[in-house]
């Protein structure tokens, strides 16, 4: 099993910027010591839940910082982006970067956020397919296109995309996929899904890992990952990783709520509210990778059963402390990696 983390930078109490970076950073140097494959910075934009809104400019500064660790977004939001700008900022970061980008793409989630920008969230879709033709056409064509068929970006005169990925042809790419037509577009491009598990559970991850193994044969594509996003908090004891519960759910109600659009939103601050059918905390700490490392380890080898062979892992969420966050990655750097090396061979595919 691999490893990577999601930075989001929540402040549930808005915090100076720079306090909240300060932090954000340091937590990006310990990832790359404790053995973490991956930094995945998100893109969410005009409110509290994220202070990291551009990851491509998080990820310039990170790989300043950090030696070997490789960046992904978590994830790039392809209606908001014109296809050709977003080209170059990824070619221009895999530069940077000296190869250690990879990309990731969504279709994005939150009314509030879609309605900013001025963008039809019903059109995402369709933004999101295309978006990736334009993308893939770049890259499979030396970074020349055109393109007078679109319908959002149509591209009427021969552009040059520069400069190149320092990739070739391109950073592998990977997708947040939740439903079966999003899966279906990630194996025809070739990219790599990551699915939120607590929204599936794990019997509905290996449903998932099963349908993905058949897409793959179908179109003779190789397996690379099978990923789950999951929050994770690790301590000495299960009982002080359960008290960071309060921080999960001002992190999950408030993501409901922008799903939904039913967002207490004032001047940027969310006021999040439970909501009907939330899980009670006995039944939220067993659905989260919350735990000692002993416990952790347990519930990611659950997670292999299922087909699982890839964690990104949100440590950082609502206001937990920096030191928190810190003494979490630590363990979960030390303990639970090592001891998850040979994870993946547990795998058993389901007899159709």
């Amino acid at each position: 099993m691999r490893h990577g983390t999601l930075f989001i930078a929540q402040s549930p109490q808005p915090r100076p910027a720079n306090e909240i970076y300060d932090e954000l950073f340091e937590q990006v140097q310990l990832v790359d010591e404790v053995g973490f494959e991956h930094i995945w910075f998100t893109e969410h934009h005009f409110s509290n839940y994220a202070y990291v809104q551009n990851p491509f400019l998080m990820t310039v500064h990170a790989a300043a910082l950090t030696r070997r660790v490789r960046f992904v977004q978590g994830v790039t939001i392809l209606p908001w982006w014109h296809p050709l700008r977003l080209a170059e900022d990824i070619a221009t970061t895999d530069v940077l970067t000296r190869g250690r980008l990879e990309i990731g793409v969504g279709r994005g989630y939150a009314p509030h956020e879609f309605t900013a920008f001025n963008v039809d969230a019903a059109d995402r879709r369709a933004m999101y397919e295309e978006s990736l033709d334009i993308l893939f056409r770049i890259w499979r064509d030396g970074g020349t296109i055109t393109y007078p068929q679109g319908r959002f970006w149509p591209i009427h005169n021969t552009v040059t995309v520069l400069p190149e990925p320092l990739q070739k042809p391109h950073p592998r790419v990977w997708a947040a996929v939740q439903s079966a037509d999003a899966m279906e577009e990630a194996v025809k491009h070739g990219m790599v899904p990551v699915i939120a598990s607590r929204a599936v559970g794990f019997a509905g991850m290996a449903d998932m890992r099963s349908g993905y193994d058949a897409l793959l044969a179908d179109q003779g594509r190789r397996f690379e990952e099978f990923g789950s996003l999951e929050l994770v908090c690790v301590a000495e004891t299960d009982e002080e990783a359960y008290a960071q519960l309060e921080h999960a759910y001002w992190m999950l109600r408030t993501a409901r709520q922008d799903r939904t659009g039913t967002q207490q939103l004032v001047n940027g601050r969310h006021h999040p509210v439970p909501f009907a059918g939330e899980l009670d905390p006995a039944t939220l700490r067993d659905h989260l990778i919350f735990g000692s490392p002993d416990t952790v380890i347990r519930k990611l080898r659950t997670a292999a059963e299922h087909g699982v062979t890839y964690i990104v892992g949100i440590f950082g969420f609502g206001a937990m402390s920096s030191d928190t966050i810190l003494r979490s990655l630590e363990l979960y750097g030390t303990e639970v990696i090592p001891a998850l090396r040979d994870a993946t061979r547990i795998w058993t595919p389901r007899a159709e």
